[in-house]
């Protein structure tokens, strides 16, 4: 059987349950068609009860805790070692290579696929118990993660907060009434008692640190906003266009309208919108990152198409690409994996060659804390993998202090040490 790390992305999105493109679906074909034993296991799977399905998913996006501990048992007693208590979450830097074998060891036990499978099927009456948990007991010092909050703000300057419990209408504005249908989204229908108003009305959603929230637009366009995020929007599209303004990190699915485009004015600091990059979109999937405190600006396309604008020049982007703005230039990259910029919008981090730096900032805008760097840090960090924003603040700093980074908490500010 072929391991895991070895086999082609297009075979492991299929084993995913993830869309594929035609050419990757040729590419899966080709697989299968090399040789029997291939065709047979993607048949089994394909054929599997749902549960079986699932868990086989769940072991091919690396959730091999129990495989972790059967392997490294099986190491130690060979008198190798020692190995961490977990099974990795996020990789080692790129100067410890040495734990890096043992990841591949572990790797490469949950690539028999097949042998899953068999097992699996012959405990299909008996499914196995549920694994514990790895990560240790909460504490009332721990600091907790982000969650649905936020802060409207209405056209005549009154601010509503919004929290994970609140739901039901919020206001009455012009001939839409406001209100959260389910928890964490704020949605805009026309009210039953319209009233006249002779300019457009705006509403601005704000996320704080430590919060997110999703906002389903007059047209029926949805926006996710990460934490320390805001979108200014009318209440009503009028006129020719669509058009809104972002600070921070959002995700749109906008409803397709070709007669009028919708246009996205990114802002940061004290940008005036007319001075402002755009994206503009007729109907489309994208992702855009755009925070203060960084220099780069990243719009990324999951589907549709989408034109970024920035002082009179275009760049046109199609799925799979991402405009870079550094200072002055954009770059556009092609064919880069959508899902690590959309991540969060699913509940997770997913860390992309992220140096130490770019991660400890995500970390702090997801929980509400300061990062504070004592000495000159070294190593060449380059973190890629994927893990639950769900975790506590001390359960992230656990796994990071695994594979060489040096943190600890005073109050709500994380410490990091050389």
């Amino acid at each position: 059987m072929q391991p895991l790390s070895e086999m082609d992305p297009a075979v492991l999105k299929h084993v995913r349950g993830e869309t594929l493109s035609p050419k990757e679906a040729e590419i899966v074909k080709n697989w299968r068609s090399q040789s029997p034993e291939r065709d047979q296991l993607l048949k089994d799977f394909e054929s599997g009860a749902p549960w079986i399905v699932q868990e086989v998913r769940n072991i091919v996006r690396l959730d091999f805790s129990d495989i972790w501990h059967k392997v490294v048992s099986e190491l130690t007693a060979e008198g190798a070692g020692p190995f961490p208590d977990a099974a990795p979450v996020l990789p080692l830097p790129q100067t410890s290579k040495r734990l890096w074998k043992i990841v591949g060891i572990a790797a490469c036990a949950i690539a028999l696929i097949g042998l899953v499978i068999t097992t699996i099927r012959r405990m299909n009456h008996h499914p196995a118990k549920p694994i514990a948990s790895t990560h240790r007991t909460n504490t009332a010092a721990d600091i907790q993660p982000g969650a649905n909050k936020a802060t409207l703000t209405l056209a005549d300057g009154r601010r509503i907060v919004l929290d994970p419990t609140r739901t039901g209408p919020l206001a009455s504005q012009g001939n839409m009434t406001v209100s959260i249908e389910t928890a964490g989204q704020v949605r805009y229908s026309p009210s039953t008692t319209p009233k006249t108003s002779s300019a457009p009305l705006y509403n601005t959603l704000a996320t704080p640190r430590a919060g997110q929230f999703t906002l389903v637009l007059p047209d029926g366009s949805h926006v996710w906003l990460n934490n320390v995020s805001s979108l200014r929007y009318p209440i009503i599209f009028t006129g020719n266009s669509r058009e809104v303004e972002l600070r921070g990190e959002a995700c749109f699915e906008v409803t397709r309208d070709e007669s009028r485009p919708f246009k996205v004015h990114i802002l940061k600091g004290a940008q005036p919108t007319n001075e402002s990059d755009t994206v503009e979109v007729l109907g489309t999937s994208f992702n855009i990152k755009a925070y203060d405190d960084e220099d780069t600006i990243y719009t990324t396309l999951a589907k549709g198409k989408i034109t970024f604008h920035r002082n009179g020049n275009d760049v046109t982007l199609l799925p799979g690409d991402q405009s870079v703005l550094t200072g002055k230039v954009v770059d556009v990259h092609h064919n880069v994996d959508t899902t690590i910029a959309m991540a969060w919008k699913d509940g997770n981090f997913n860390f992309h060659h992220a140096d130490l730096e770019s991660t400890m900032r995500q970390l702090a805008r997801w929980y509400d804390v300061k990062v504070e760097y004592q000495g000159k840090i070294t190593g060449n960090y380059a973190f890629q993998g994927s893990i639950s924003r769900s975790l506590t603040l001390q359960q992230i700093l656990d796994n990071l202090g695994k594979y060489g980074v040096h943190a600890h908490l005073e109050g709500r500010k994380i410490i990091v040490l050389p």
